[in-house]
This record gives structure tokens, C-alpha cells and sequence, in this order.
């Protein structure tokens, strides 16, 4: 009997320790979140996913201190991912940020595991195209296809092309204007005779082409110089 017993203590011990054991490290992989530039302090973007194959254990998270610059804080209990300090979050400057999250149990001794975590940002429209009144000369008996000027337009997002329209004014379509390079070119010679027009006047567009585009307008005239 006396036996028995001590087998039965003893399975029991080995039972108990290898349930206190701490076998496996926390399961996280990489993860990929995406956010608008320009987020807000305390927006929630997302929420590391996380789990331990030992049962029982909680896990708590970090952002690893070499990655940490303030941009983003991590919940220890929750793995959620908050903006703390939106000025990176810039698209002209950063289209993304990485960093390294360390997940790590309550076994004993605790065991840890490191995911990268990448943050791509969203391109916000942020500014309108911008494009002054004009004026432009050019000689009375232009020909065909000949070049008056170029528009100028700017941008404050320079990765954003623009695009030209004639909106009103350009009577008997005198004028040609090339949308992309904002070039103008004589369409009607006919309209570039002192003797019927000394002044061509119209109203240009130009929109980026953002999804969300914006848009500016401006007077241009030609004047027409006799010969």
C-alpha cells in the first residue's frame, strides 16, 4: 500500500511540474496595418494577433526599445496599436513604418518572441492645385500649331500630376491646350488677326488627380500684336 502511494505522489509531481512547465514561446507573425496620413493622437489602428499553445498563460506586449519613437504606443494587456504622435505619419516623407513588437508570456521562466510590424500609410489630398491669372503675347498671322505659351501650375504634393482644361472663353475654339504639359498652341489662325480680335480671354482648369481631386482655375489671355 505504502507502495502505491509513493507512486501515486510521484506521478503526481510529474504531472504537476510538467503543467507549471513553460514548453512554448508566444505564436506571433508579422503584421501589416494600413492608416490615413495625418491619423489622429489616441486612433486605434489595429491589433496584433497573438496566442500561446501553453493554456492558461497571458501575454503581454512591447514595442522593442530601439524601434520606439514615439509615433506609435502598444496596450500591454491587448496587443492594440494606438497613434501617439501623428507628426511621422506624413506621406510626402514616410509611405510606411516598420517596427519591432516583442510578445512575451507568464510561464516559468517567461518566453518571448519579436514580429515586425509594418504600418503603410494612405495618401490624403491634402492641398488643391494652384495656378495664377496669366498673360501671353504672340504676333497677329500665327500660324497653325504655333506655340503661344505654358501655363504654369503648381502643387504642394509634387507626386501629384496635373491636368488642363479649357472651361469657357476659347471662342470659335482659337486656342489648343495640351492637358498634360499645359501647353497652348494656336488652333485657328483666323482668331489671330488684329483686325478681328486684339485680345483672346478664357478660363483654364487644372485638377491633380488624386481620388479625391481638387481643383483651381484662372483667367488667361493672349494678347495678339500687330505686325
Amino acid at each position: 500500500m505504502k507502495e502505491v502511494n509513493l507512486l501515486f505522489l510521484c506521478l503526481a509531481a510529474i504531472f504537476f511540474c510538467s503543467c507549471e512547465e513553460n514548453i512554448n514561446a508566444p505564436e506571433v507573425g508579422d503584421q501589416q496595418f494600413t492608416t490615413q496620413e495625418n491619423t489622429p493622437a489616441g486612433t486605434i489602428i489595429g491589433v496584433v494577433q497573438a496566442y500561446d499553445l501553453d493554456p492558461g498563460q497571458a501575454l503581454s506586449f512591447r514595442i522593442r526599445e530601439s524601434d520606439d519613437t514615439g509615433t506609435f504606443s502598444i496596450d500591454p494587456g491587448g496587443g492594440h496599436i494606438t497613434v501617439e504622435d501623428p507628426a511621422p505619419l506624413d506621406y510626402e516623407t514616410n509611405t510606411e513604418l516598420v517596427f519591432t513588437i516583442l510578445v512575451t508570456d507568464d510561464g516559468k521562466p517567461p518566453m518571448e518572441t519579436a514580429a515586425l510590424i509594418t504600418v503603410f500609410l494612405k495618401d490624403v489630398n491634402e492641398f488643391a492645385p494652384v495656378v495664377d491669372d496669366q498673360v501671353f503675347e504672340i504676333q497677329e498671322g500665327a500660324v497653325m500649331g504655333a506655340l503661344i505659351g505654358v501655363i504654369m501650375a503648381s502643387d504642394r504634393e509634387q507626386q501629384q500630376p496635373l491636368r488642363f482644361t479649357i472651361m469657357s472663353g476659347n471662342k470659335g475654339n482659337a486656342v489648343a491646350l495640351d492637358e498634360v504639359t499645359g501647353a497652348l498652341t494656336v488652333n485657328d489662325p483666323a482668331a489671330f488677326d488684329t483686325g478681328a480680335n486684339k485680345q483672346l480671354m478664357f478660363t483654364v482648369l487644372v485638377r491633380d488627380l488624386h481620388i479625391d481631386s481638387k481643383t483651381d482655375t484662372a483667367l488667361i489671355t493672349v494678347n495678339i500684336n500687330p505686325e
